[in-house]
């Protein structure tokens, strides 16, 4: 059974009205669209003022995105976690936690500890398909390192290319 791709609205501004006025003004034929989301994102960052965040943050955004303290990094050490959203969704409210960090945060680092994670719900795939996405990541992957300042000898996030035992499993 596969899982129905979530459409996309006919009007993005419904969602950024949630930003300002709440959830509650989203039409339910909108919010069961977030039972179709598959992605997540974990933004983790240092030197967070958590205080100054949460005075800058707009009412709602905590519908979108949770914070918490990240024990793997230091200096105030946090990670903003979104909801599963649909790739829709993400650049609205990836803007706006960006755009509230920046504000409340001036001095907020992305150390070498700190990363930003992608989680992919693939549960629904079969193999074949699951074959064919980490061909695709795989191409994509050296980019990915290409941009990442230098992360590519981390041993937080080795590159699979570097691992072919894992990948001859495939």
């Amino acid at each position: 059974h596969k899982a129905e791709r979530a459409p996309m609205p006919v009007n993005l501004d419904v969602y950024e009205k949630a930003f300002t006025t709440g959830v509650n003004d989203i039409p339910e034929e909108h919010l069961r669209l977030y039972k179709l989301s598959n992605i997540g994102i974990e933004i983790e960052l240092e030197r967070f003022d958590v205080e100054n965040y949460a005075l800058h943050r707009p009412p709602n955004l905590n519908v979108f995105w949770v914070g918490d303290a990240d024990g793997s990094s230091r200096e105030n050490g946090y990670e903003l976690i979104s909801i599963p959203l649909t790739d829709w969704q993400i650049p609205i409210t990836l803007t706006k936690v960006l755009a509230t960090v920046a504000k409340a945060c001036p001095n907020v680092w992305a150390s070498p500890r700190a990363g930003v994670h992608i989680h992919v719900n693939l549960l629904d795939m079969n193999s074949a398909e699951f074959r064919q996405m980490l061909a695709l990541y795989l191409t994509m992957e050296p980019l990915f390192f290409a941009v990442s300042g230098g992360r590519e000898n981390s041993i937080f996030c080795v590159p699979l290319y570097n691992s072919t035992a894992d990948i001859q499993k495939f």
